[in-house]
């Protein structure tokens, strides 16, 4: 940051950096929703600060990442706390990105190879172990486990766009305004993973009771179905378990549907585990 300061980049490093800061606000607005994740969605944005760290430094990586994350999700009315905790994270993961790979950026594409591969595991591993360690201390969730969970869901998608930082970093040694023709790609993946998440959802919603998160009755006799189907074929048997709530009438009763609704809903979490 102190460079950037003292030793102001030239017009064109300023515009393609401010050109790099919009595409990923942009990115950052409009994360990927990835079944399994609780934080919404993975975020393609994940390309930038990676592609910045190789071709520019680490403090124009941190400050285009902070600055991003800041302003988008104030615009989105986070919780200021959230929005100075996640802005703090990603800097300092776009940071630490670029100083591994500072003696690694000297142009030749092996080492180009080798920096966003280097890059992208710094970048990754810190979001995921900090943001893994803010939500267990959030909540009742280990943090061995929220770990394991995001690593594993997000592995395939951050490999993908390592790939997309890769792509953006050879077009934009080329020309700067080649890096442009990843943009349609890149949205095109966002949108159509947002449409296939929304589809997705509105299934489940139709086949789940809102209280329980568990099949509704429709969902009960579709399956029902099915199993008494794979019983026939395979011919195996089939038992049918029924599970009952002692006096549930006098809870509603007494303590009000509202109470009624928390025991249903902790039966609900207790089946589903």
């Amino acid at each position: 940051m102190f460079t950037l300061a003292t030793d102001l980049p030239s017009a064109t490093v300023l515009l393609s950096l401010l050109g790099l800061l919009v595409a990923e606000m942009l990115a950052e607005r409009y994360p990927v929703p990835i079944d399994g994740l609780d934080s919404g969605g993975v975020s393609l944005s994940f390309v930038f600060p990676v592609a910045i760290a190789v071709l520019f430094g680490w403090s124009e990586a941190a400050l285009v990442a902070f600055i991003a994350t800041a302003v988008v999700q104030t615009i989105g009315h986070r919780p200021p706390i959230r929005v100075a905790f996640n802005s703090a994270v990603f800097a300092l993961a776009a940071a630490a990105a670029g100083i591994a790979v500072a003696p690694l950026r000297d142009g030749e594409l092996t080492s180009t190879v080798l920096a966003v591969t280097i890059a992208g595991l710094v970048d990754n591993t810190i979001n995921v172990l900090l943001i893994a360690a803010a939500v267990a201390l959030s909540s009742d969730k280990q943090f061995r486990s929220i770990l394991r969970s995001s690593l594993r869901v997000s592995v395939i998608p951050f490999t993908l766009m390592g790939s997309a930082a890769l792509m953006l970093i050879v077009l934009w040694e080329r020309s700067p305004f080649l890096s442009v023709v990843l943009v349609g790609p890149l949205l095109t993946i966002a949108l159509y993973q947002r449409s296939q998440h929304r589809a997705l959802r509105a299934m489940r919603l139709a086949l789940t009771d809102p209280l329980t998160n568990l099949g509704n009755h429709r969902h009960f006799h579709e399956r029902l179905q099915r199993e008494l189907d794979l019983a026939e074929e395979k011919g195996h048997p089939l038992s049918l378990c029924l599970v009952d709530i002692d006096d549930f009438k006098r809870i509603n009763d007494r303590f009000g549907h509202p109470a009624g609704d928390e025991l249903l809903g902790q039966v609900g979490k207790r089946l589903r585990q």
